[in-house]
């Protein structure tokens, strides 16, 4: 392609144009994404000679007759219409470009399942080019054509972690300042329940965009939703360690905003309570049987209280404890000054009872290398619990922090806890921890 097209040379080129084929057009299309894919606007216009956008319009016409015609190898056409949507001081490409219909266009490629994921995520960047362009855009991206669904769609069914990337920064630029936020927060929180592990993700760190925006001028945080509770829990019961960081933030938030406040603390107890759940033995055969009668009285406790409590049960308790440390320790502004409610509320939800072991099913002597193993946790910590019992009979929620966090405080690298065979814990020196924390209190249990 020669630099600075003249009249007659821009009609030659065109005219190829016309009369190649696919393959040709394809070789066209390569060699001018190679030479023009760092041109601005005008320099585009120079080097055709002022007649770009006639070239632009062949490509849409080009793409759209594939796209209907069921052709999937439309990357090239993609790359050569980012060009133009992506090259500065070339407003008037994108003005022509929807004229030519190429946002719906754009957007039905996004809802196309016979389309690649490598194809749809240059769509997804065309879209992202649109929507970067100012306000204008993204209302008509997302009031007129409905693009955020398209997003959404796509997130549920992509499933590399580059297209993930793409869909929550397309879907934080189509919110921020949108006059629909409100209403793609309800959907993601609805995608909060989807079953693969990153479709959750994204949908988690794009609603905390949305809820605890960056420092950005003229951006305000939405208002949560109260459906965001119910969405959060069953994130809960994710062994992704990911969706649970995520999961935590959410509800850490939830704690914070008085719309969702007192629904939080509710769910959390209601996590520390779970439903009684049943599971019937399966018929053992000779081999388990023998198998289960040699084992240890530890390995035989922990198997028959193994039966009796679902693992989403177990991280859902976990879990709940984890935020009631983790919301107390938190040194953020907003959260510290809510921390005084939060704690009042809690205590008036009656969290207590279920914090303490003796309320659960399984034994106490069991129940507590396991359940503070799970909660990371030494066991000899347990001897500050009736600290945490007098301060919230009491009513001093600001005593409550300390006792509370020192107990439920959560680290996946805390010390290895190790169980004799009549389930007492002990620490790595051979001492009984619980003996040892009495000693250093001055209390008995």
């Amino acid at each position: 392609m020669a630099p600075g097209m003249f009249v007659g040379e821009l009609r030659e080129y065109l005219g190829r144009w016309d009369k190649a084929s696919k393959p040709a057009r394809d070789k066209m299309l390569a060699e001018f994404v190679r030479h023009s894919r760092h041109m601005t606007g005008p320099e585009l216009e120079r080097e055709f000679g002022n007649g770009a956008s006639l070239l632009l319009t062949r490509i849409c016409a080009f793409l759209k007759t594939r796209v209907h015609a069921g052709d999937a190898s439309i990357g090239t056409a993609l790359q050569a219409l980012a060009v133009f949507l992506g090259a500065a001081s070339g407003h008037r490409f994108l003005l022509e470009f929807l004229d030519t219909g190429g946002l719906q266009m754009t957007i039905q490629m996004l809802t196309n399942k016979k389309i690649a994921e490598a194809e749809r995520i240059r769509a997804l960047q065309l879209l992202a080019s649109i929507a970067n362009s100012g306000f204008t855009y993204k209302q008509m991206i997302c009031k007129d054509f409905h693009g955020e669904d398209a997003v959404l769609g796509f997130m549920c069914e992509a499933s590399s972690e580059s297209a993930h990337e793409l869909i929550r920064s397309v879907l934080i630029g189509l919110g921020r300042g949108n006059n629909k936020v409100d209403d793609m927060q309800r959907k993601l929180i609805r995608c909060l329940r989807h079953d693969e592990a990153l479709v959750q993700k994204t949908a988690s760190q794009v609603l905390r965009q949305f809820l605890s925006p960056a420092a950005v001028e003229g951006v305000t945080a939405v208002r949560p939703d109260v459906a965001l509770v119910d969405s959060v829990n069953t994130l809960f019961g994710s062994p992704n360690v990911y969706v649970l960081y995520e999961a935590q933030e959410l509800a850490m938030t939830a704690l914070t905003e008085i719309e969702t406040r007192q629904y939080m603390i509710d769910s959390m107890v209601k996590m520390l309570q779970p439903p009684e759940y049943a599971y019937e033995r399966p018929v053992a055969t000779p081999a388990d049987e023998d198998l289960y009668s040699g084992a240890s009285s530890a390995a035989k406790s922990y198997f028959d209280s193994a039966e009796t409590v679902p693992p989403e049960v177990v991280l859902q308790q976990v879990a709940s404890c984890r935020l009631t440390g983790s919301f107390l320790k938190n040194k953020e502004e907003r959260r510290r000054a809510a921390r005084e409610d939060v704690c009042e509320r809690m205590i008036d939800a009656g969290i207590v009872c279920p914090l303490t072991p003796s309320f659960f099913a399984l034994p106490l002597p069991l129940f507590l290398p396991e359940a503070l193993n799970a909660c990371g946790q030494p066991a000899g910590t347990i001897a500050r619990l009736g600290f945490f019992v007098k301060a919230s009979c009491k009513r001093q929620p600001i005593e409550v922090a300390g006792p509370l966090s020192l107990l439920f405080w959560p680290t996946l690298t805390s010390i290895r806890m190790h169980t004799r065979t009549d389930g007492r814990p002990v620490g790595r020196n051979g001492e009984h921890a619980v003996q040892r924390e009495q000693k250093a209190c001055g209390t008995n249990l």
